[in-house]
């Protein structure tokens, strides 16, 4: 159960924060997602970036990538994604990413290559 904390500016109760160019700003637990999971098996090449997934889960909150190749890295980043500007995922590597449906990922294999990616989503 929760505690109610009265708090005025200047006395009373220390409230966690984080400073941020000079900024405080208050210390927030997310909570975790409990509203819907999805996964889904995609095939990533290097012939081209694909979204993962193609349709966000609605109210997505987390999005855990498996790239399940055994010999070739994954590349993750914005559209336009290439080797040398992507987050390296490497074989068998997990990723876990806060990342809002708004936002979508895309996911790139080297040249020649091909990555089972699993992508499963929180909401």
């Amino acid at each position: 159960m929760g505690d109610n904390v009265a708090w005025t500016a200047g006395s009373g109760t220390t409230i966690a924060t984080d400073e941020i160019n000079g900024v405080h700003f208050q210390k927030v637990f997310a909570m975790a997602g409990n509203t819907a999971i999805a996964i889904a098996g995609l095939t990533v090449t290097g012939n081209g970036e694909l979204a993962l997934p193609s349709s966000p889960l609605a109210d997505r909150k987390r999005v855990i990538l498996q790239n399940r190749s055994t010999i070739h890295p994954l590349y993750l980043g914005p559209t336009g994604v290439t080797y040398s500007t992507g987050l390296e995922i490497l074989p068998g590597a997990i990723a876990t990413l806060e990342l809002g449906p708004a936002v979508t990922l895309y996911g790139l294999s080297e040249a020649g290559g091909t990555c089972n990616v699993r992508v499963f989503e929180i909401s």
